[in-house]
């Protein structure tokens, strides 16, 4: 695995001027400073700032806008494919998938592993996940970037904040894991975790949808059911992230028992283990 050069990256692009700048270009990117100091609401002098220090860390590149024409056409900015990439981890009980991907969207390594996750113990399971992520990191050894960070989606309730994978459903033995403290001292990178349906709404509506949609719903199927919600723009988590909750909502009068210890749950009459 590379090291990172850039503890003084990751500061960077953690303060939330530049962090709104590089989403704005990721958004409407190939953009000119002009246009990105009005989209994101910041000053000129502190977009010139910004850009300057996001180019010399090679996290930008220029590139002539199609619009502008003459002698003195305008560079826009768009974000540096060879900068970097990241890695996601999604894993359900069925097994896991693991990609590279680099800050144009393009996935430059993929692993997929079918393996049943449900009875492993805490250990087993995260060793079988590290094999994984270990495998994607020799895939891009040879890249020009280096890896930015990890995503984690875990399928169960988290505590998003303090980076613990509360409990599941659907796997056994998977209690207060530190996912993120695990995580971050076994590859010494950036880890985030988020709720595994909260994970799949955000790549469709960035990816598919080009997030032209202010208001979606979307139900995730499978060993459990899951959803998640984007209402006015905003990605609708809830209380302690219960939000998405949707496969035990009680939906029946038949005292089917569900694998959350409760009775009457969605997940119990409808997920394909039912």
């Amino acid at each position: 695995m590379k090291k990172s050069n850039n503890f003084k990256l990751h500061k960077l692009v953690n303060n939330r001027i530049p962090s709104e700048i590089l989403g704005c270009i990721r958004k409407w990117g190939p953009i000119s400073r002009a246009r990105l100091a009005e989209n994101c609401g910041v000053s000129r002098p502190a977009i010139t700032r910004t850009v300057s220090a996001l180019l010399q860390q090679e996290l930008l590149v220029e590139t002539a806008l199609s619009d502008s024409k003459g002698p003195r056409r305008k560079d826009g900015l768009v974000l540096n494919p060879e900068a970097g990439y990241c890695i996601a981890i999604a894993y359900t009980v069925e097994g896991l998938n693991v990609i590279a991907m680099d800050t144009s969207y393009t996935v430059v390594a993929e692993t997929s592993r079918w393996v049943d996750l449900h009875p492993m113990t805490e250990e087993e399971r995260l060793q079988t996940i590290f094999e994984s992520v270990d495998d994607i990191l020799a895939q891009t050894r040879d890249l020009k970037g280096h890896c930015l960070g990890l995503a984690v989606a875990d399928p169960g309730v988290i505590d998003h904040e303090a980076g613990i994978a509360k409990w599941s459903s659907i796997l056994q033995h998977w209690h207060n894991v530190p996912i993120v403290d695990i995580f971050q001292k076994r590859f010494q990178l950036p880890v985030l975790l988020l709720n595994g349906a909260s994970t799949y709404i955000r790549a469709i509506d960035r990816l598919e949808m080009r997030e032209q949609s202010e208001n979606m719903f979307f139900v995730q199927f499978g060993a459990g059911i899951g959803c998640c919600f984007k209402l006015g723009g905003i990605y609708i988590s809830g209380n302690a992230m219960l939000a998405g909750e949707f496969g035990h909502w009680k939906v029946t009068d038949e005292p089917v028992q569900c694998r959350c210890g409760g009775v009457w749950c969605l997940e119990a009459v409808a997920a394909l283990p039912a």
